[in-house]
This record gives structure tokens, sequence and C-alpha cells, in this order.
């Protein structure tokens, strides 16, 4: 009788339950198939199943027959995928009070949303070599907006931005507090919850002037304190022949136009800002004050139709140390700096000087990415475009300790680029070989646990992959897009990829879902 009552007293108290929050939310449509499952908590329940079924279904002794699914766990909330976008779906919990008592919710519905990104016949990644070390990984690739998973399935999307699908993200990756942040270039700022609801964002200024303007570039990173940090560019005034503290001045004495811009000219300098949680600007360094200053006076090129252009692409920012790394590609630089003061730690890359024409630093060339290791090191992306037919490689490098000592190589991979692609397109889509004859455009690096590094290659080629201090290729994979006319696969566009290898890190991304706007 005893255990009759507290059944009927649970199953007369779940309608009360059920008003608590139930995740995912009735008739909810879902950019995920990867689902956080959150029946009420139910007392006396010693676990939770989950079941589900394809379409939506409102009779029980239907339900029944259509399970695909199940999910268990000792708690209410469960993580569960179900197997495709666009398409409708029913769940239900059923609580175990004991060995014999069960009781079963009533039935939920959502529904997958779809989008041509995921549409594995239209756009994918396809995995060159699989690895079961990484298998529960995930990894970003920014020009589709997709999350997958290591076995190539799209698990989630990120929607339209403001009802816009057509903008294109950069540099998406996950925050160290179980959000996403990624950015728009010509448009802003954003970070997303799973549910891809905008959290934080800086909409860029549209101004009257160039001088103005604030262009976001590349990177954004959000910062342990909660401050985001980005790059920007600038324009600022440049002096092909020697630097004038009164170039404005100067430009307006020229009565003849064409001298004046062969010898002033301006041109697109790079920034690092950092915005507070509010978006206003707390922090910011611009390169064209230091560059104005240094060796870079001395930099000759033989036609000098064309401003100077420094091309700062990458940042990486070691908050434990207070030191900032910003990359300047086109000049093959990398600058160390102290934060917030400003002060130049180090410089690694040539040095230019009167009258000496440009040969290169010997170590990199044109590189892109960097991060330190913590021991010391620096990782970086090197697109060795200044040998012919080169491959990008991956490098360690040793930081100088004193003074007079520059940066040493202690370890590279050279990633095959133009083998694999050979190798696994079969020579089939034309545009692969029109790639090849392209410069490596870049890419990024990240440190891995157990001496792993994971690294992308950007567009036009579009790899992805994972190599040990071994230079054994663990993981390997390209994102590719089908060509409706010529019934070919070529690479998507694509600017970062960046992995999350430990599965525990998207399951905060699924259950920090209190975060909003």
């Amino acid at each position: 009788m005893k255990r009759t009552a507290l059944i009927i007293a649970l199953l007369l108290l779940y309608p009360a339950l059920s008003e608590s929050q139930i995740l995912p939310k009735e008739g909810a449509r879902l950019n995920y198939r990867l689902i956080g499952f959150a029946p009420p908590l139910m007392p006396k329940a010693t676990s939770c199943k989950i079941e589900i079924a394809r379409d939506s279904i409102t009779n029980e002794d239907i339900f029944k027959k259509n399970i695909i699914l199940t999910y268990a766990n000792k708690t209410n909330k469960i993580i569960g995928e179900v197997p495709d976008f666009g398409k409708q779906y029913t769940w239900r919990a059923v609580y175990k009070l004991n060995e014999k008592k069960l009781i079963y919710s009533e039935l939920h519905h959502f529904s997958t949303n779809y989008i041509p990104e995921i549409d594995t016949g239209l756009t994918r990644l396809r995995i060159i070599k699989s690895s079961e070390k990484y298998e529960k990984g995930y990894v970003f690739i920014d020009g589709v907006r997709v999350m997958y998973d290591m076995k190539g399935k799209p698990v989630w999307f990120l929607p339209p931005i403001e009802g816009n699908n057509s903008l294109t993200a950069r540099d998406m990756k996950l925050t160290n507090r179980g959000t996403i942040t990624f950015l728009i270039e010509g448009y802003g700022l954003y970070e997303v919850n799973y549910d891809g609801d905008i959290i934080w964002k800086k909409t860029q200024k549209v101004a009257a002037t160039d001088d103005e303007i604030e262009h976001y570039l590349y990177e954004l990173t959000r910062l342990k304190n909660g401050h985001y940090m980005v790059m920007s560019s600038e324009f600022a005034w440049w002096d092909t022949m020697s630097y004038r503290p009164d170039h404005k001045q100067y430009l307006d004495s020229l009565k003849n136009v064409s001298v004046a811009y062969q010898e002033l000219q301006k041109t697109q300098f790079g920034t690092v800002l950092e915005y507070d949680e509010h978006g206003e600007l707390v922090w910011g360094w611009k390169s064209a004050d230091y560059f104005k200053e240094s060796d870079l006076v001395n930099y000759k090129k033989p036609n000098r139709s064309k401003p100077m252009e420094v091309h700062e692409n990458a940042f990486y920012f070691d908050e434990a140390k207070k030191e900032l790394y910003i990359g300047f590609q086109n000049i093959s630089r990398i600058v160390k700096i102290k934060y917030p003061g400003g002060s130049i730690l180090n410089t690694y890359g040539e040095q230019y000087r009167p009258g000496i024409p440009e040969s290169g630093n010997g170590v990199f060339c044109n590189q892109q990415n960097m991060e330190p290791d913590g021991a010391g090191n620096l990782l970086v992306f090197n697109t060795n475009n200044c040998k012919v037919d080169s491959s990008p490689i991956v490098m360690v490098l040793k930081e100088p300790t004193r003074e007079g000592e520059s940066l040493q190589s202690v370890w590279e991979y050279e990633f095959p680029i133009r083998q694999i692609t050979k190798d696994f397109t079969n020579g089939a889509d034309p545009r692969i070989h029109f790639h090849n004859k392209l410069k490596n455009l870049g890419g990024t690096v990240t440190r891995l646990p157990e001496r792993a590094v994971f690294a992308s290659v950007c567009s036009l080629y579009s790899y992805a992959f994972i190599v040990n201090y071994n230079k054994e290729l663990q993981w390997c994979a390209v994102s590719e897009r089908l060509d409706p006319d010529e019934k070919v696969w070529g690479q998507t566009l694509q600017y970062n990829a960046s992995v999350i290898p430990d599965p525990k890190e998207v399951e905060k991304l699924i259950w920090d879902m209190e975060i909003k706007k």
C-alpha cells in the first residue's frame, strides 16, 4: 500500500514538475544534433532514461513502436545525439524508482533545423586519416560555420546572425566559459551560446573616413577577465623615403601629386584592441606607432607604386605572463610586447638596414598564427612561401633568453600538402591543380596535450590536421563543397579551424545555457 501511495503521489506531482525548465523546450527548433536532455528532476528516482523516436508523435503506443534511441544516466541531465538535421523528433523520460517501478513522462517534441552547409551531399569534412585517440573531439570550420566530430559528421551549426545567413564567420572557437566567439569582417564581433543566441556583440562603427573606421580582422579572443581582444586595422601615412613627423604639411606643400604619392602614401597598419564586457575600449596597441620609429623605415621595395603593407594578421596574448605576440606576415616578423605598457620585449624576423635589400630572416617566411607552448618555445605556422613549390611548416622555436641570442628551431613538421592533395583527389577537380600554383595563404597552430599539435591550412587548401612530436600524422581532414555544375568537389573557403580535444568542454557548452544576452 505504501509503495502504491508513493507511486500515485509521484504521478500527481509530475505535472507540477513539468512546469520547471525542460530541455529541449517543447517545440524547439535546434541548430544541433548533439542535445542536452533535461527532464524535470524526479524525487526518489535512482536513474533516468531518455527514449527518442522519429517524427512528431502524440500517441504513446505509436511512440513505443518507433523508438530509435535510448540514453541513460543517474541524473536527469543526459546528452544524446539524434541522427539527422532537418527532422522532427519525439522524446520522453523514464524514471526508475526501484527494480520494478518505472514512471514515464509525457511526450515532448523538437525538431532539428537545416542549412545547406550541414548537408554532407553538398558540403563535407572529408576525413583523410582517422584517429581513435582523438575520436571523441570536435573541430570548428569557420568558413562553413559548422562544428564537426572527428569522424566528419556535422553536429552543430551557427544560425543566421541577426537574420542574415550570408555572413562569413572567422576564427570560430570555444571560450573559457563555455561559449563560442567569432568575428565577421566588416560587420562586428560576436559571442553566442550553444543555441546561437547572441550574448555579447560589438558592432563595427561606420565612419566617414578610413582614419576613423574600426575594421575587425582575423582573430577574436575572450580573455579570462571577461574582456575581448581583437585585431583591427587603421590607415596611416607612410613616408616611403624617410618618415616625416610633419607628413600632412609636407604632402600639402608638394604641388606635384604624383611625386607626393611616391614619397608619402597612406597604408593599412594593424592594431590590437581590448574591449570590456560593455563593449567599451579599455586598451589598444598601434603597430603604425611602432613601425615609424623602427628599422622598417629602411625597408625598400623595388616597386614603390604600392604602399608598404606589413599585413598584421595574428596575435596571441599570454595572460599569465602579460605578454602579447603579434605577427606581421608580409615582412616575416613577430613582435613581442609587454602588456599593458606596450614596450617592445623582442622582435623575431629580419632587421632592415639602410641600402641593404630584403633577404629574409632564415627561420620563417610569411608566417601566420603563433602560440607559446609554456616551456620557453614558440609554436609558429610558417607558410614557407619564400621557397618554390613549398609546403607549410609547423615549427617549434626556442625563444632567446639572453641578449644577442636569436630564435632557434628545435622541431619542424612539413605538412605534405601537395602530395596529400594529389593522393586524395585523383586529379578529379581542375581547381585543385590551380590551387597548387598558389602560395600557401596561411594557417593556425594550437598545442595539444601529450606533445602534439593541431594545425589548419587556410583557403584555398582548407586542411586541418593533428601531428605528434614524432612527426606522425595522427588525424587529417579537408573541408569541401560540391560544384553542382561540374559535379566535382573542391575546397571550401576557410580561414581558421579550431579543435576541441576534450569532450567535457562540449558538455560545458551544452549545459551552460543559462548564459544569456
